[in-house]
């Protein structure tokens, strides 16, 4: 059974200051030493895995200064729980980081001699609730090529990888959290609301054809497939951002990929317009059923164009708008 110790001097024995700073330091992944307005007077990092964070600036400035607007509510429970006589929590704050997604790091604090100073130490949140095996998971998705945002149910994003930031022409994520997605993705107002209102129907989106407009006029096709966590503990919607090539009316004129379902015709909106659209679809439809009724028939050409419900001259002439083989010289127009 665990208790605690009546003699806390038999553990610490006869250490100095400098010896418990040391241990103290050693126990935690990031050391603060506050003074009573929060500023940071002192600091030790204990992870080469914290280096996205911008540690050389932190010397002086509020500590409320290096987090996230959203986690600075967090700081003053922090500074309250270390005044307090009842049980410390540890709880999370984000940083923001030099490149890609934000830093998390439990915190937890004690106030210390009569000036006021207050002891932080801080855990890499991804170490102390992570498994090795999804540690390495966020790492690969903040290299992922493909663009990661994660917004709030509203759509402001939260954070987003640097796949993302390279395809909005941005050099940090601080210039793209709080801002509406739609200010990048798609027809502002229409695209975005239609993603939303599909992840809070069904949960998950596939595939969704939009555009994606960088900062300096940049323009690129992209398909996003997007996930809801509405139900975790915070909340937010995912979006995978993935460059395509310009390929919708290449797939339509080779007659290699018509679309079968309302839900592929969907995916063209907005990236061919409807007149458009309607012609090359209705030219792939009538050459696969030529080539359909051809192969029922044998190649029997007067038999097709019965089956097809065509004169004879109308199947002609559509033989040779697509190519469809030689006319046979009985066939031919006099």
């Amino acid at each position: 059974m665990l208790r605690k110790s009546k003699a806390p001097g038999q553990i610490l024995g006869n250490l100095d200051a400098e010896a418990i700073r040391e241990v103290v330091a050693a126990l935690a992944d990031v050391l603060l030493r506050l003074d009573k307005r929060g500023v940071i007077r002192d600091v030790v990092f204990n992870r080469n895995d914290l280096s996205r964070i911008a540690r050389g600036k932190w010397l002086g400035m509020l500590w409320a200064d290096t987090v996230t607007g959203e986690s600075r509510p967090q700081i003053q429970a922090v500074l309250r729980d270390a005044a307090s006589k009842r049980e410390r929590r540890w709880r999370r704050l984000d940083h923001p980081a030099t490149r890609g997604v934000d830093v998390p790091i439990l915190y937890s604090a004690i106030r210390v001699g009569n000036d006021g100073d207050i002891i932080v130490m801080g855990r890499n949140w991804r170490a102390a609730e992570s498994t090795p095996t999804q540690s390495r998971l966020l790492d690969v998705l903040e290299a992922s090529p493909d663009g990661l945002v994660v917004t709030t149910p509203h759509g402001d994003v939260l954070s987003a990888n640097h796949a993302f930031l390279e395809l909005a022409q941005l050099a940090t994520v601080e210039e793209v959290r709080g801002q509406p997605l739609d200010r990048w993705l798609g027809r502002q107002g229409i695209d975005l609301r239609v993603l939303v209102g599909n992840l809070r129907r069904h949960g998950s989106v596939r595939v969704f054809a939009t555009t994606l407009r960088g900062e300096y006029g940049a323009s690129h096709n992209v398909e996003v497939a997007a996930v809801s966590a509405v139900d975790a503990e915070e909340p937010c919607f995912g979006f995978s951002i993935r460059s395509v090539e310009q390929r919708a009316f290449a797939d339509l004129k080779t007659g290699l990929k018509l679309p079968h379902s309302a839900q592929e015709l969907t995916e063209l909106i907005g990236r061919v317009p409807l007149k458009e659209l309607v012609r090359e679809t209705t030219e792939v439809i009538e050459r696969v059923c030529i080539e359909a009724a051809l192969k029922l028939t044998a190649d029997n050409r007067a038999t097709a164009a019965d089956l097809l419900g065509l004169s004879r001259q109308s199947l002609y002439a559509k033989l040779r708008r697509y190519g469809l083989g030689e006319l046979a010289p009985a066939e031919k127009p006099k």
